[in-house]
């Protein structure tokens, strides 16, 4: 479901500051992105909490960590619509030379190609 863009302008859409879905409204809508400015959070436990007291209507930030708290709501009362804005990927940082990069660099892969990780991001 994609929500248009007038719709979305007339509600309170925020995402944080300096974030991965911030960036990626930038650049696929600046007049939404200019409507959002108005709604500037300072990370995704604001947004959430500004959902929940009625001071935002939309929060745009990761799938995986919207999943988290929507999975922890009391009541049930958040939920996703529309489709994921941009697929991304996740990295694990290591210093380089780091001793468990290479067990660390296994463990995702084989996680990988059993869909262990698919089930682990379904879950939580």
């Amino acid at each position: 479901m994609t929500i248009p863009l007038f719709q979305l302008l007339l509600q309170k859409v925020g995402a944080p500051r300096a974030s991965a879905a911030e960036y990626y409204v930038q650049k696929a809508n600046t007049q939404l992105w200019s409507h959002m400015a108005k709604y500037s959070l300072s990370n995704i436990a604001e947004g959430v909490e500004r959902l929940r007291n009625g001071s935002l209507d939309i929060l745009i930030a990761d799938t995986p960590i919207l999943d988290y708290y929507r999975a922890i709501d009391d009541g049930c009362r958040l939920q996703k619509i529309g489709d994921t804005i941009n697929e991304d990927t996740y990295a694990v940082a290591l210093t380089k030379g780091h001793p468990l990069k290479e067990s660390i660099s296994r463990v995702i892969a084989n996680y990988t190609s059993t869909g262990l990780l698919d089930i682990l991001q379904e879950k939580w």
